[in-house]
């Protein structure tokens, strides 16, 4: 296999997709890898424009942090459940000396909040013959399952393999992750895969595919595996790296991270030799294995600290891992730690996103900052939101226009919404008496209108599906007799916002078009949404039979008077209780 090979495959298959960019929010962990915790013990988030642009250094905001919650050891994996309200920490024991943990924070609120929300929701059972050889098992990977509201981890006991597997915790079963409360117990375990797992390590999740990147050298079998999803199936080695070979004895899989619309799997690798000691950085690498050809290219190589975690962001086709620790053995304290993104589906190196301002301190304040690493990194984009048409009709007096019968709710990572919001924000006037509203009815969506600001506000967290349907309930009416005030407002614009409890989606605006209602049995004409827009007044209880079907949509009733016209479409409509002539021919040829 050669370079040129995959690299073809990889840019074929994803090098020329096309996204809409949007800004996420990336979180990531930060421990102190000597034996005392320090300061830098926390969990961060950044933003990202969803490009390659690289944030000032230090930029990050602390999630939480040792300063303000003491449990914490090694904070080693994150992930974010918006629609649960919840960051999930996986707590590491590199020492090896203490139970592990997962804990659950509040996604909102203030740092004191955040903080004070935190709780263990899982601790690793330990058996006897570990915790008298004072060893614990570890917990190595966090995977969510954003659409179901499962966690799964990966466990591996360091003496026996009898306490070994892969955890699923069910989020939603519980009231400390649920979306209405925070009490209750914690939420419900199943094992996974109880069979023999392959060792401990990262995991990642994709529609058919369990992914665990193994990092249990001493067996022999460093790679990359794959288990069915359903549970149903062994795990099987898809990727080995150099297994028995001596000038790799150490090597271990730092991170994985699926790419199924590439069909491709991201793993980094380091070779430890001994931990934060000497070691071939040309072993240290990102690779890409095409699980459609089963073919394996290395993207970048040479790192000088460890790369540990992967994630990848499908809506702007990127991918983002950290790379931790001095792994030189060098004497003085020198910062390697830092964040690298690429392209999806692209073999070009990788280029550095961030890297963080760091104590470099212990808990005794010796220099240490060569020991802090990046561990664990999740990656979140904003809720989606395509609105259909793009310009609607409000006829004076008649029946409310509804704003966006064909709109499209969708997040890329989770399928719950948080609320909405609907405003008027141009061609109003005061007084206008504008009103929006929504029909709710069969959801947990709450609404309410502010008459000042002129805007409808959605609520309480619920479904995309459910979100979708009210929102193309929302409908525009005024009680203004004339609410173009004479022409000089025919026009509204209505932009519109939708959230999952930690990001916005980018706003989406409808302009609404307010046509004068002509007189009975008389047609207005107005060109609107790419053709002509006539409405009609007929008298309520008449029978109006119009032609030329093909030429004209939205048939006419008393509560309902809009049509539309292609641009030189004929219109002809018979009234056969009006004196003669019954019928009358309107021809749409140019401007009203």
């Amino acid at each position: 296999m050669t370079g040129y090979v995959l690299g073809v495959a990889l840019l074929l298959a994803g090098g020329t997709s096309l996204c809409a960019q949007s800004s996420n929010r990336i979180w990531f962990a930060i421990y102190n890898g000597a034996p005392t915790p320090s300061s830098d013990v926390s969990v961060r988030t950044v933003m990202s424009d969803g490009s390659a642009s690289v944030p000032a250094a230090g930029l990050a905001g602390n999630f939480v942090s040792q300063t303000n919650f003491s449990s914490f050891h090694s904070p080693y994996d994150v992930a974010v459940d918006p629609a649960m309200g919840k960051v999930y920490v996986l707590d590491n024991n590199l020492q090896g000396e203490a139970p592990e943990y997962i804990y659950s924070f509040n996604l909102a609120g203030t740092p004191a909040q955040i903080a004070a929300s935190g709780q263990i929701i899982y601790s690793m059972p330990v058996p006897a013959a570990d915790v008298n050889a004072h060893l614990y098992p570890l917990i190595s990977g966090l995977a969510l399952d954003p659409v179901r509201h499962l966690l799964y981890f990966c466990q591996m006991d360091v003496t026996t393999s009898t306490n070994s597997y892969v955890g699923q915790l069910d989020l939603a079963s519980s009231s400390k992750s649920d979306i209405d409360s925070s009490d209750g117990g914690d939420p419900a375990f199943q094992p996974y895969y109880t069979g023999q797992i392959p060792g401990q390590g990262a995991i990642a999740l994709d529609e058919s595919n369990l992914y665990l990147g193994a990092i249990n050298g001493r067996a022999g079998n460093t790679g990359v595996f794959a288990a069915p999803r359903d549970g149903n199936g062994a795990f099987s080695e898809i990727v080995t790296l150099s297994a028995g070979d001596t000038s790799f004895p150490n090597g271990l899989v730092g991170g994985v991270a699926s790419d199924p619309q590439d069909h491709l799997i991201y793993y980094l690798t380091f070779n430890a030799g001994y931990v934060n000691r000497n070691f071939d950085t040309g072993q240290n690498a990102l690779w890409a294995y095409d699980t459609a050809s089963r073919q394996t290219e290395k993207i970048s190589s040479g790192y000088p600290g460890f790369p540990d975690a992967i994630a990848v962001d499908p809506a702007n086709r990127r991918y983002y891992f950290t790379v931790g620790r001095d792994g030189t053995g060098n004497a003085s304290p020198t910062n390697f730690q830092a964040i690298y993104t690429g392209n999806l589906g692209s073999t070009n190196a990788p280029t550095l996103f961030y890297t963080p301002a760091l104590s470099g301190e212990d808990g005794n304040g010796q220099p240490n900052a060569g020991n802090v690493a990046l561990q664990g990194i999740f990656v979140k984009d904003p809720p989606v939101l395509a609105l259909l048409p793009a310009t609607v009709i409000y006829a004076e007096g008649g029946a409310p226009a509804i704003l966006a019968p064909d709109l499209v709710a969708d997040d890329p990572g989770s399928s719950l919404l948080a609320g909405a919001t609907v405003a008027i924000v141009g061609g109003g006037f005061a007084g206008d008496d504008d009103l929006l509203s929504a029909v709710t009815n069969g959801t947990r969506i709450r609404a309410g209108y502010d008459t000042t600001t002129e805007t409808l506000t959605l609520s309480g967290s619920d479904t995309l599906a459910d979100y979708q349907q009210v929102l193309r309930t929302v409908a525009f009416s005024s009680a203004n007799p004339d609410p173009t005030q004479g022409g000089a407002s025919p026009s509204r614009a209505i932009a519109w916002t939708v959230t999952d409890g930690a990001l916005s989606s980018a706003t989406a605006t409808v302009k609404l078009a307010l046509l004068p209602m002509p007189p009975q049995n008389e047609m207005g004409i107005a060109r609107a949404m790419g053709g002509w827009t006539l409405v009609f007044t007929g008298i309520p209880g008449r029978n109006y039979v119009f032609q030329f079907t093909d030429a004209v949509t939205g048939p006419w009733n008393d509560l309902s008077p809009i049509l539309t016209a292609a641009p030189s479409g004929l219109v002809e409509y018979d009234d056969s209780t009006m004196p003669s002539p019954p019928i009358r021919f309107y021809r749409v040829r140019s401007a009203p």
